[in-house]
């Protein structure tokens, strides 16, 4: 979680490195290997974090990462992989389909047959990134 009002380009740059590398990895481990298995949290981390620097406060970071980097299509790729591996995985891990809806970007990972809920028990239908 943040604890800054703001943060620098530098915050934004290297937690868009962290982030992408994390999701790289998650996004080759298979069944129970899976972070997300053994932390029932990852998914609402990695999603609030993503919020966070696509955050509009952070546009002036992000115009350098664009730049330089591959910016904020490369972060929606790796965020793409990894919940397409948790997909894959979902029934051998035994992991509940969720939606996670933040200020900046949603997500809604449901395994066949199976309606994610959200918090309350209701269903709820997302389209894709938000």
């Amino acid at each position: 979680m943040w604890h800054t009002a703001t943060l620098s380009s530098t915050d934004v740059r290297t937690a868009y490195q962290l982030l992408g590398r994390i999701l790289q990895h998650e996004s080759r481990q298979q069944g129970f290997d899976l972070a997300a298995t053994q932390d029932v949290d990852f998914h609402e981390d990695i999603i609030y974090s993503g919020s966070a620097l696509l955050a509009p406060a952070t546009s002036t970071a992000w115009e350098q990462i664009q730049w330089s980097e591959g910016g904020t299509a490369q972060l929606l790729q790796h965020l793409e992989g990894y919940f397409s591996n948790v997909a894959r995985n979902v029934r051998r891990t035994y992991l509940r389909p969720f939606v996670i809806v933040t200020t900046n970007m949603s997500k809604e990972l449901a395994a066949r047959g199976v309606e994610p809920r959200d918090h309350r028990g209701s269903t709820q239908e997302l389209g894709p990134w938000v």
